[in-house]
């Protein structure tokens, strides 16, 4: 009988297919403190962002008061509370970016 053939090679992994970035909103009030810095540092790290000025919307001041800072400027990531200008400076560029864009994905061969 002849010899059973070897069971063939396993196609390589499609590369990982980079996902779309994360929505970025900003909520503000026309005082915010801070809120220059945080459009400031984002503009600086390349993130698209778009700003949501609550001054005469009731609704949306209640929903900035049950997120974990409590006042404008809140930053939200993905659907995610981030903070004010305090926690977004807490957050290295890399984390920042792995938020907005996730993942780094490998370009090629480890090492290069």
């Amino acid at each position: 009988a002849p010899a059973p053939s070897p069971p063939p090679a396993a196609a390589p992994a499609p590369p990982p297919v980079p996902r779309p970035p994360a929505p970025v909103f900003l909520y503000v009030e026309w005082d915010s403190p801070g809120r220059a810095q945080i459009e400031a540092l984002l503009r600086e790290r390349g993130i698209d962002y778009k700003v949501f000025a609550i001054d005469d919307d009731e609704p949306m001041k209640e929903f900035v008061a049950r997120t974990p800072t409590r006042k404008a400027p809140v930053l939200f990531i993905g659907g995610d509370p981030i903070g004010g200008l305090a926690e977004v400076e807490a957050l290295s560029e890399d984390e920042l970016r792995r938020r907005v864009f996730g993942p780094p994905t490998a370009v090629g061969p480890r090492g290069r």
